[in-house]
């Protein structure tokens, strides 16, 4: 694990987070071990506090039995057990926030000095797990002015807190500051404020999470927001106070976040989690009421919760066991496929700027360099192939590892200079993750190992053959080193087949193939100088072959005649290896 210092020097600017985001894991990793179910057990603890918090929240704003529904509905609350079992802050802070919440509640109502202190505390715990709590202080700060403006000795106490909190807050500004003069400010990963986005994705996702199909969300989302509508407004009906209270905990940490996006690429549903305790709370809540109501009112209150309860559970069923919403990519699978195939002076640039790629990839102890890139969306086309470019000179090969994020405008910049500059030579999908290996057009004799396969009518020799079989694509990848002996008459083809049992659909032992010009054409074998060393790139279809044991066989062809050269042994072609596809 990185030393925090290093940490809040270096990460809160690409990964701006507070500093106990850092500090918590840097100590529970120093204390449990830094395995990954380690790491993820600190959120997972941490959230479950919301449950009692929630419980705690309900009764103290309605009843027991509120209390008990409003714990229950954050207990199997998709988003929050999605983000609970992430190794991030995200799962941390709304359980902090709740407790926070209730603290607050409980001590504007009882004025005591022990509760101002513990609240204190547990807001300076929240504020410094995640930034965004401001907009949950805001929002209280905005109810105790309009509910207890008359009220001196609460005022006192309550600014007396918020006056703490912002100087220890103003500390960590002005060292963020210092770290921030020598560096660039992050820009955000995400959108920025889109009013169709916020109607239709925010306020189901704030919900129900994000494992439900897309038309799902896009009702869900109108009907969340009328349904939050609808109850608060009958419970201002049945108390003023209570309404107005969550009311302002809906609306001013959506319209701030609608406010910072439009300077900043951050309009995402989970920077305002800090919303979902009063979307149960006013679920827990305007239900009791109706329930009490009797008749139709009783009716309608208990079919509101089985259906959120539902709605909730399809999408943790989806969740855990639909891979349309997995988590994250599968990045052990990547992992181990790089640790396997890259070489100490390779660069590895992945792409989707995620860092958990690099925890798993550097517990496999492999070399090469690993960088993010593009790390914003406001890097410039220069600026990335002037970086790019200046790495290269330094490093022999080029792996670019997952996808870019699909709303930047340099998404493409990176992967459009090393088509332009390098050979691509490999692509493949570890774990359903793509990469794609480019290589320098000029060989380096270091590459080719062992002895020749074969020589080809003294025209050329099969300097070397590498394979790589399928990996997540179906797709073979041969890579063959002709040296030059000598030119043709007529330009040649090479071809890699896979051959095997009788194939019905081809009448022989063929099953995929391979066959084009050096390099896609590039090359001509009748021009080509003698004693060079070109790296010729097959790939082989194996979506539709059986399994079963192959061979690949390599050689060169007349396109004209279709007449192959020969093998110095007198083959029409050399025989690779033999493959098994499993």
């Amino acid at each position: 694990m990185q030393p925090l210092l290093s940490t809040l020097q270096d990460i809160i600017v690409d990964d701006p987070h507070p500093p106990l985001a850092y500090a918590s894991f840097n100590f529970w990793g120093a204390l449990v071990g830094t395995s990954e179910v380690a790491i993820r057990l600190l959120p997972a603890l941490i959230n479950t506090l919301g449950i009692a918090a929630m419980y705690a929240l309900g009764r103290r704003l309605g009843n027991r039995w509120v209390g008990v529904l409003a714990a229950f509905l954050w207990a199997i609350h998709p988003f929050e057990v999605f983000h609970a079992q992430d190794a991030r802050n995200y799962g941390i802070w709304p359980g902090l926030s709740a407790t926070s919440l209730w603290l607050a509640l409980k001590a504007l109502r009882r004025n005591r000095r022990i509760d101002w202190l513990l609240y204190a505390f547990a807001a300076t715990l929240s504020l410094f797990i995640y930034y965004l709590e401001l907009f949950v202080l805001a929002a209280l700060n905005l109810y105790v002015i309009l509910n207890y403006w008359r009220n001196r000795p609460i005022l006192k106490r309550w600014f007396g807190v918020q006056v703490f909190l912002g100087f220890l807050f103003a500390i960590w500004v002005v060292y963020f500051s210092t770290v921030l003069a020598t560096q660039d400010m992050y820009g955000g990963t995400a959108n920025v404020t889109n009013l169709q986005t916020l109607l239709e994705y925010f306020f189901s996702s704030l919900a129900f999470g994000q494992t439900l199909p897309y038309s799902w969300m896009i009702v869900l989302g109108y009907g969340v927001l009328a349904l939050m509508a609808v109850l608060v407004g009958y419970i201002t009906t049945k108390d003023k106070k209570l309404g107005l209270l969550l009311g302002i905990l809906i609306i001013v940490p959506v319209v701030a976040l609608s406010i910072v996006s439009l300077k900043l690429s951050v309009y995402r549903p989970r920077y305002i989690m800090g919303v979902i305790p009063t979307l149960i709370l006013a679920v827990s809540i305007g239900s009791a009421y109706l329930y009490r109501k009797g008749g139709i009112a009783k009716v309608i209150a208990m079919g509101l919760v089985v259906s959120w309860t539902g709605i909730s559970v399809i999408s943790l069923n989806n969740y855990y066991h639909d891979p349309v919403y997995a988590k994250s990519h599968d990045w052990p699978a990547l992992a181990d496929y790089l640790a396997r195939y890259t070489a100490d002076n390779d660069l590895i640039i992945q792409q989707s700027t995620d860092a958990a790629f690099g925890y798993y990839y550097h517990q496999t102890g492999a070399a090469a360099l690993d960088v993010a890139s593009p790390v914003s969306p406001e890097q410039t086309t220069e600026e990335l192939e002037a970086t790019v470019s200046q790495f290269m000179t330094d490093f022999d090969r080029l792996w670019l590892v997952s996808r870019p994020i699909p709303n930047w405008p340099n998404r493409d910049v990176i992967e459009r200079w090393a088509l332009t500059n390098m050979q691509l030579s490999l692509e493949a999908s570890p774990g359903g993750i793509p990469v794609k290996l480019f290589l320098p057009w000029v060989v380096d004799e270091r590459e080719i190992d062992g002895e020749p396969l074969a020589n080809l009518d003294d025209i050329v020799e099969i300097a070397d053959v590498q394979v790589f079989p399928p990996d997540g694509n179906d797709l073979i990848t041969v890579w063959v080193y002709w040296r030059a002996l000598g030119t043709s008459e007529a330009p040649l083809k090479g071809f890699v087949h896979l051959t095997g049992d009788f194939n019905p659909a081809t009448g022989g032992p063929l099953w995929s193939q391979d066959d084009h010009f050096p390099q896609d054409g590039s090359i001509a074998t009748n021009e080509w100088e003698a004693g060079s060393v070109y790296r010729d790139v097959f790939r082989l279809s194996v979506e539709n072959v059986p399994v079963g044991e192959y061979q690949l066989i390599l050689g060169m062809y007349d396109e004209a005649t279709s007449t192959r050269l020969l093998t110095d042994r007198g083959d029409d072609s050399a025989v690779i290896e033999t493959i098994t596809l499993n």
